[in-house]
């Protein structure tokens, strides 16, 4: 029996979902443009080029707001499971590379660990740091970010570092809440969905401001399967 209490209707997914609606109402005023143009025997070449591009773009925001979406519904309703961290890493930079061909992340001490996470969420989580990272040294005129893996007994400590126009401007709006949390011109859907992940699977996130225009993104996981060795004592 139905309780009239949905898992999945929390304020960040309230917010998603108001995210969502903005590009699909803006591409269907886009083409409702150009099907008064088409109409009115106005309709040029130029102008379906630049409608259908704008269409286009709007259309891509929205595919990306549902990721997040459902990325967020999995991460209220999955188990955490485990994943291959240097395979998640490489698929979320391989997602951010169709979106930013110039952009490069090497990552010291990538490995072979499982960490405690769905698959699925541990590739959405990377993709949007990484994406965060692409979009914001992308603003600086910069393709390239830095990556260090670092594992050390039943813990994996992914750093990610990227130049920022404003650092002390990017810490602050990483702070803030859901509507704040985003830099101009970008969704804030980023953070939420990496948030709402690690409590997924208690992992934890920290952002710093950097010196010289550098901004830096540490995500700790639980390391799968880890069992400490136990010493016994020889009498």
């Amino acid at each position: 029996m139905a309780t009239g209490h949905n898992e999945t209707d929390t304020p960040e997914a309230q917010f998603l979902a108001h995210q969502l609606m903005q590009p699909v109402t803006a591409a269907d005023n886009y083409a409702a443009a150009l099907l008064e143009l088409l109409h009115g025997g106005r309709l040029t070449p130029e102008k379906l080029e630049e409608g259908l591009a704008k269409i286009k773009s709007q259309t891509e925001k929205a595919l990306g707001t549902a990721k997040a979406l459902r990325a967020l519904t999995r991460a209220q309703t999955t188990a955490a499971g485990r994943a291959l961290f240097a395979e998640a890493f490489k698929a979320g930079l391989t997602r951010v590379q169709t979106l930013f061909p110039a952009f490069s992340c090497p990552a010291e001490g990538l490995c072979g660990t499982n960490v405690v996470c769905d698959p699925v969420l541990l590739e959405e989580l990377l993709f949007n740091l990484l994406k965060n990272a692409a979009e914001a040294a992308s603003d600086t005129g910069s393709s390239k970010a830095r990556a260090a893996v670092t594992v050390s007994g039943d813990t994996l400590v992914f750093t990610l570092t990227n130049p920022v126009a404003d650092a002390d401007e990017a810490f602050t709006a990483a702070q803030g809440p859901a509507a704040a949390n985003r830099k101009k011109g970008g969704s804030g859907t980023g953070l939420i969905v990496v948030r709402r992940i690690l409590e997924a699977c208690r992992g934890r996130l920290s952002l710093t401001a950097l010196s010289e225009g550098q901004f830096s993104a540490t995500v700790t996981f639980c390391v799968a399967g880890y069992s400490p060795r136990t010493v016994s004592n020889k009498n």
